[in-house]
């Protein structure tokens, strides 16, 4: 997380909301019938996706990074990593957006939700809206999705497992959406 965050360049994830990716489906014409079906696939799994996502997160209540970094050197846990983390002026600095900050004061480079954090919604999101949408379009939308599924480590405010579990999560719902 520290390491993704650290360049200068770290910054706000890209667009994965529901909205987004409904944008993306209004891109296709496919006929009245097939612009349908896919409008309602595409937004019934991701309807499944947010009522799942959010009924994982209420239940585990996982920290965020935030929470994570500040609490682990506050507690001098954090472990030092020569050119990444460091005691300075004895205390536990990070280097965030190449600069050097206390860690127990360590921001992310954009706001973090208000949610918990485990699972990730935007790789949930991204992961549902690729199987929909190459399922019924026949095209892959898979960089796409791993760009805006993986934008939340970069921005600071998830953690690689959140987003593993996002994907899979996204992914699963889109099966059984598709089979409706």
């Amino acid at each position: 997380m520290i390491r993704a965050t650290a360049d200068p360049g770290a910054g706000k994830p890209a667009d994965a909301s529901p909205l987004a990716w409904n944008r993306t489906a209004d891109s296709f014409s496919l006929g009245l019938r097939r612009d349908l079906h896919l409008h309602v696939a595409l937004n019934r799994a991701l309807n499944d996706v947010a009522i799942s996502v959010w009924g994982a997160k209420r239940t585990y209540q996982s920290p965020r990074p935030i929470s994570m970094i500040r609490y682990l050197a506050f507690e001098g846990q954090l472990p030092l990593v020569p050119g990444l983390i460091e005691l300075r002026d004895g205390q536990v600095s990070v280097l965030s957006q190449g600069r050097w900050v206390p860690g127990a004061r360590w921001t992310p480079p954009a706001a973090t939700p208000a949610s918990p954090g485990w699972v990730s919604e935007r790789s949930a999101f991204a992961a549902a809206a690729v199987r929909v949408l190459g399922a019924l379009t026949g095209r892959s939308f898979d960089r796409q999705a791993e760009r805006l599924g993986s934008a939340g480590v970069a921005a600071g405010i998830e953690t690689p497992a959140d987003e593993t579990a996002g994907s899979k999560l996204g992914s699963a719902v889109a099966q059984r959406a598709l089979r409706r």
